[in-house]
């Protein structure tokens, strides 16, 4: 959500050229940090700092800039764009800055997707059943698992510790049904006690923590016979699918997505052709997952940014997925 003007405490800034997607602005100069956000406040529309110099700074805006004007006003949002995460995720499809698709379209049945368009990442109203697996006056760390949360018939979402917090455990909820902004347990780390719900936000800039890596091990089974024998993969490695255009690239990952044994599947479609992700969305709709007897979207988060968006939107719908 963006917040208010009193939350950020940054001055207003303005306009001083429009140049495609870019735009420079004044008077924010020596308050705004790289990669912030930035909110033209006139038409909502959000961009990013990629640049500051000592009269200026550049932002790239993540919507067309159609009728901007010098001098329009724009606020610096004093936060790098960041992803929810919390239950809800699976089965919903998002552009790169997580607006639920399916919530725009419920607004606006033409199909358009308004500019300036605000909505909630993560439904507020939704309740998830909490299992609590902690006990008040125990000690936790960054990564504890406190809870879970039975996100579909055969995934279970771990509620964990956020970064950089560790502490005494002075309140758990019990089991029962929340969304994901109730309070859900509380920690006191030193003489300050923090509150925390299901939900985490965490910028797409910053790379996720982790203890410690594993080398990939095992292989992942593909589905594809000739991948499988000559081009294995591995579970936890990467690989890339080199090819001009019409060659199968998206056919490849399709197949990747819809038959592999992984748990869950995050689906990028960054510059692809509108058809393309209807074709997608409407596959993983219509087959029917062998694990689960339920459709393969149930376990899919797609992301989708067409190749008419602006090239900043399409970049941010990588490191959206990646988060």
């Amino acid at each position: 959500m963006i917040k208010s003007k009193s939350e950020t405490d940054i001055p207003d800034g303005y306009i001083s050229s429009v140049n495609g997607s870019l735009i420079h602005i004044k008077g924010i100069e020596n308050v705004i940090k790289l990669h912030d956000l930035i909110k033209i406040s006139k038409h909502n529309i959000l961009g990013e700092v990629i640049q500051i110099y000592s009269d200026y700074v550049v932002a790239q805006c993540f919507e067309n800039t159609i009728n901007l004007r010098i001098h329009d006003k724009v606020e610096g949002l004093n936060r790098a764009l960041s992803m929810e995460l919390a239950p809800g995720l699976l089965g919903n499809i998002f552009d790169g800055i997580q607006r639920p698709l399916q919530k725009a379209f419920e607004l606006f049945k033409g199909g358009g997707l308004k500019r300036g368009l605000e909505i909630p990442s993560l439904s507020r109203t939704t309740e998830w059943h909490f299992l609590p697996l902690r006990k008040v006056k125990e000690k936790v760390s960054s990564g504890d698992v406190i809870g879970t949360v039975q996100e579909t018939q055969f995934l279970s979402h771990k509620i964990m510790v956020p970064p950089g917090i560790s502490g005494e455990l002075t309140h758990i909820a019990e089991e029962g049904n929340f969304t994901i902004i109730d309070d859900i347990f509380q920690i006191k780390d030193g003489k300050e006690e923090k509150t925390f719900s299901m939900l985490q936000k965490w910028p797409i800039i910053k790379s996720r923590p982790f203890k410690e890596r594993n080398l990939p091990n095992k292989p992942l089974i593909t589905g594809m016979r000739v991948i499988d024998l000559l081009f294995p993969i591995t579970k936890g490695g990467t690989c890339g699918v080199p090819g001009g255009f019409g060659t199968g690239k998206t056919v490849i990952q399709q197949s990747l997505a819809k038959w592999c044994d992984a748990d869950v599947i995050v689906f990028i479609g960054c510059g692809e052709r509108g058809n393309e992700i209807s074709d997608v969305l409407k596959q993983f709709t219509e087959i029917i997952d062998p694990k689960t007897g339920r459709p393969l979207l149930d376990r899919i988060v797609l992301i989708a940014n067409t190749s008419n968006m602006p090239v900043s939107a399409r970049e941010a719908s990588i490191f959206s997925g990646v988060t």
